[in-house]
């Protein structure tokens, strides 16, 4: 709205209006004023405050934006697996992280001690490198909701061998996820892990809606991003930015003393491909780009 309302009070004493449109603002303002009459400058100043404190009220209220579709979706049963690849570089090396979702008919995951099939899947894989390109880590995190809504899911970690094989099951458990807020998000997981209940607040964010946004690490292009950025500066994971309809194209963090960014470098969502996987442990016929692809 550029300048508050307040910051247009009048300093002067006496106003002769000599016009006839502020009747048509009066409604509701503790002042009404006729045409020719003179004005004493606190009351004005006392309208403009009472218009002020409801447009503040009224803004409040305002949607800021439709927030929804931002996060990678589930692709079809039986068709490639959406999926985002995000690169970046540490000390030792560079790291991918690599976010797939897809529906799903008949893989079967770790339900309470029971192989169990369940509707949809989520992979968020970790693949760590040398400085020489070789796979020195491979973990995942499986997510498996009942409903793509992510109201109620079962979590799984696993650890492979460098080459996609043996997969060891480190961790599982189950999860109902509750999430408000648009702006401010706040998410209330329940966890039961070993017999045990957790009840935890994750942390918030400050979520902002951007028209456009070009991604310097390849100079892509996205006409509709959200930012979330932390509250909590203690938290590691200061910054992510999602395209619609596609989900985390960026993310940076601190981890210790090292300035840590993710930049997506190949993406595929409902069939359409953009970057390359040329030079990174998935390229086409790899062990890893099967197992996660």
């Amino acid at each position: 709205m550029g300048m508050s309302i307040k910051s247009k009070q009048i300093s002067y004493g006496l106003i002769p209006f000599a016009f006839g449109v502020w009747g048509c603002v009066s409604a509701g303002v503790p002042h009404t004023f006729q045409s020719g009459n003179p004005a004493l400058a606190s009351e004005v100043n006392e309208n403009f405050d009472s218009l002020d404190t409801r447009l503040t009220v009224v803004e409040s209220q305002v949607d800021d934006g439709d927030y929804s579709g931002f996060s990678g979706g589930f692709s079809p049963v039986g068709s490639d697996k959406n999926v985002v690849v995000l690169a970046f570089n540490n000390p030792s090396g560079t790291g991918y992280w690599v976010r797939s979702s897809y529906a799903n008919s008949t893989e079967t995951v770790m339900v309470n001690g029971v192989q169990t099939v369940r509707p949809y899947i989520a992979n968020y894989v970790f693949v760590g490198t040398d400085t020489g390109g070789n796979v020195t880590t491979v973990s995942n995190q499986l997510e498996a909701p009942d409903t793509a809504d992510y109201d109620d899911y079962y979590v799984e970690i696993s650890n492979y061998n460098t080459d996609g094989s043996n997969k060891q099951v480190q961790d599982s458990w189950r999860e109902s996820l509750k999430c408000g807020g648009s702006r401010i998000r706040v998410c209330v997981v329940t966890k039961s892990s070993g017999g045990s209940y957790i009840s935890t607040t994750r942390q918030s964010r400050v979520r902002t809606l951007q028209s456009s946004f070009t991604q310097g690490s390849n100079n892509w292009t996205f006409n509709s991003v959200r930012v979330e950025t932390d509250l909590d500066e203690g938290n590691t994971d200061r910054m992510r930015i999602q395209a619609k309809g596609i989900g985390e194209i960026f993310r940076t963090y601190d981890q210790g003393s090292t300035h840590i960014e993710r930049s997506a470098i190949y993406y595929r969502v409902n069939g359409n491909t953009k970057g390359s996987l040329a030079g990174t442990p998935f390229a086409t016929g790899q062990p890893l780009e099967g197992l996660f692809f």
